[in-house]
């Protein structure tokens, strides 16, 4: 059990449940698996445009880095609450809980309807990787890393989850899953739960993806159920436009991706939630 004062203050009630309950079970998520060094293009192709989903598997980042990895987060994330946000408050790391949806300064964004998701987190903005074929010109890609903490899901209230549903408003997003299943995503009207398979990495598109596209390639939709019975991390790679990057397709009117920053920004201030390219 982690340092109960590591969490927020409201979380800290919920912390231990009265008894062990069994989770509910769940089929295989039948993810498409792709191997770079084996899998055809044409099947990269497929699970991006019928899922924009997929799992990574011999992908050259050594296992014991990402088991290392792991641990040194489980150790920041067990630092006392109030020393998490005293000495996380900066530009480069910045520590934020009750919600993911940060501004591109890393704060997050107010709702006018006040729900909170039970997740905790570090955003830690690593740099930018220019790429002409972004947008127009020659845009940058901004590489984002955050982690997430989410505490045992004791709570009574099934509408309670660790993130809502939602896509992300990134170009694409790879995730390090965690021993402990959580992450869901949509599909033929259900939710279905993606199992924690070892060294394999989870790739899901944005909402940047699917416009580049033409909506060829689809952002998938996901969300993150509580486990009842042990807290989760996960550890998760932003790739987004650079803020005046111009997005230009047959579908969409142009707009920056500060243009569509501010869109969220609004949406989740007068509705509680992000709409995305709807």
């Amino acid at each position: 059990m982690s340092n109960p004062l590591s969490y927020p203050l409201l979380f800290r009630p919920h912390l231990t449940p009265p008894a062990h309950q069994p989770d509910p079970g769940h089929s295989a998520d039948r993810l498409p698996i792709i191997d770079p060094a084996h899998s055809p293009s044409l099947a990269l192709s497929s699970a991006c445009r019928d899922l924009g989903i997929f799992r990574l598997i011999n992908h050259g980042i050594p296992a014991n880095l990402l088991n290392s990895l792991n641990d040194r987060v489980k150790r920041l994330f067990d630092l006392d609450f109030e020393s998490k946000k005293e000495l996380f408050g900066g530009d480069v790391v910045r520590y934020f809980w009750g919600t993911p949806a940060l501004t591109s300064s890393g704060d997050e964004m107010r709702r006018g309807v006040r729900r909170v998701d039970w997740v905790e987190g570090f955003n830690v903005r690593v740099g930018e990787v220019v790429e002409g074929s972004v947008g127009s010109g020659d845009d940058a890609l901004v590489v984002e890393f955050r982690v997430y903490r989410y505490p045992p899901g004791s709570v009574a209230d099934e509408e309670v989850k660790g993130m809502e549903e939602h896509t992300d408003s990134s170009v694409l997003s790879i995730l390090m899953p965690n021993e402990i299943a959580g992450l869901e995503f949509f599909k033929d009207d259900s939710w279905v739960l993606v199992e924690p398979v070892a060294d394999s990495l989870i790739v899901n598109l944005g909402g940047m993806m699917q416009a580049m596209s033409d909506d060829e390639f689809m952002s998938v939709k996901h969300r993150v159920r509580l486990n009842r019975n042990h807290e989760r991390v996960s550890i998760c790679c932003f790739v987004f436009p650079e803020e005046s990057c111009v997005i230009r397709s047959s579908t969409y009117k142009p707009f920056s991706y500060a243009d569509f920053r501010s869109q969220v920004e609004r949406d989740i201030a007068n509705l509680g939630c992000k709409v995305g390219l709807d």
